[in-house]
C-alpha cells in the first residue's frame, strides 16, 4: 500500500462511525434532562473519549508505521546510490590508471627514441668532423 495513512484515515472514521451508530442504535444520545440523563450523558462523554483515544493512538501507529516504512526506502535508495557512487569512482580509477600506464610507456618509447637520435647524430657528427680534413684523427 502506498498511502497507508489513507488507510488509517478512513479506519478512523468507519469506528467513528460505528461508535455514534452503537449510541444511537442503544438510545444513549437523546439524553433525558432528568438525574438519570446526567450520568446517561457523562458515561457517554467518556465513551465517546475512550474511543476517540483509541482513534487517535490508531491512526499515530498507522502515521508512524508510514514514517519508518518511507526512512526505510530513503535508506535502501540512498544505499544503492552510494553503491553506484562507489562502483562509477573504481571505474574511473581503474580507467586513469590504464591512461596513465599508456603515457608512460609512450614517454619511454620516446624517451628510448630520442636517445637513439641522439646517438646517431654524435655518430653522424664525429663522421663530419673526421671528414672535415680528410684526415686520419688517431694522428
Amino acid at each position: 500500500m502506498k498511502r497507508p495513512w489513507v488507510a488509517g484515515l478512513f479506519g478512523a472514521g468507519a469506528i467513528l462511525v460505528i461508535a455514534i451508530g452503537l449510541m444511537v442504535y442503544f438510545q444513549l444520545l437523546p439524553v433525558p434532562a432528568d438525574d438519570t440523563g446526567a450520568k446517561t450523558l457523562a458515561a457517554v462523554l467518556g465513551l465517546i473519549g475512550a474511543i476517540l483515544s483509541a482513534v487517535v493512538t490508531l491512526f499515530g501507529t498507522i502515521l508512524k508505521y508510514s514514517i519508518d516504512e518511507r526512512n526505510l526506502a530513503l535508506a535502501v535508495h540512498a544505499e544503492r546510490r552510494n553503491d553506484i557512487e562507489a562502483e562509477r569512482s573504481h571505474n574511473l580509477a581503474v580507467q586513469a590508471e590504464r591512461r596513465n600506464d599508456i603515457e608512460a610507456r609512450r614517454n619511454h618509447e620516446l624517451a628510448a627514441e630520442e636517445q637513439r637520435k641522439s646517438q646517431i647524430d654524435v655518430a653522424i657528427r664525429a663522421v663530419d668532423l673526421l671528414s672535415e680534413n680528410c684526415q686520419d684523427s688517431t694522428q
